[in-house]
């Protein structure tokens, strides 16, 4: 066989061979995506550092979500419950990823804020450049994962202990304290330029004559 032939063959093989990385890849991060439903909107209009991103054992899902302001408690709920049970009526939740993913050990939900920032470049240039800031993460191991009862640990993320009751089901609960931070640090600016009310029984404007 002649060296040109026996190429030929080779790079045929080759051709014909399935690909390993990406594909793979991405089917296991659409079947997170798929078990969780984290996103509302179409890929192409989500924010760019949303994604799911599957590498070994590790699983991570990146929503936008500043903590900064609102219902802190409302939302460390909504991300525990979204990583439990999934987003969306049709969704699954934490479970199925970890049954249709063997090597799948731990999966995290991640909230983060986008930060800008502009500098000087060596042209003299300013250059914005763009980063995803976690403010929260919930995390869930597939032994306890697959030891949940999905309906029952929705009905414990309901009412005034949500909070702490997420801390017990979860494997681990991270927020940001820097979010605290910038929370109360926002909390004295509001609470410093609210109007302050009239004492009861004290008279606004000018008397009458």
């Amino acid at each position: 066989m002649s060296l040109t032939l026996f190429s030929t063959l080779v790079g045929l093989i080759l051709w014909g061979a399935p690909s390993q990385s990406p594909a793979q890849g991405s089917a296991g991060d659409l079947i997170i995506e798929r078990a969780l439903d984290p996103y509302l909107t179409h890929e192409r209009y989500r924010d760019q550092a949303e994604r799911v991103e599957l590498s070994a054992e590790r699983g991570e899902v990146w929503i936008l979500e500043s903590l900064e302001r609102g219902d802190l408690d409302r939302k460390v709920c909504d991300g525990a419950r979204w990583l439990i049970q999934g987003r969306l009526k049709r969704s699954r939740g934490a479970r199925e990823a970890f049954v249709k993913l063997p090597a799948l050990r731990e999966l995290s939900l991640i909230f983060y804020k986008a930060k800008t920032k502009v500098d000087p470049n060596l042209e003299g240039r300013y250059v914005q450049t763009r980063s995803a800031v976690s403010t929260a993460r919930f995390t869930l191991s597939r032994e306890r994962a697959i030891g949940l009862n999905p309906e029952r640990a929705i009905k414990m993320l309901e009412g005034a202990q949500c909070f702490a009751r997420a801390q017990e089901l979860l494997d681990d609960l991270w927020v940001s304290p820097k979010v605290m931070e910038e929370r109360e640090a926002l909390s004295a600016i509001e609470a410093r330029l609210a109007p302050t009310k009239p004492k009861a029984g004290a008279r606004s404007g000018s008397p009458k004559p």
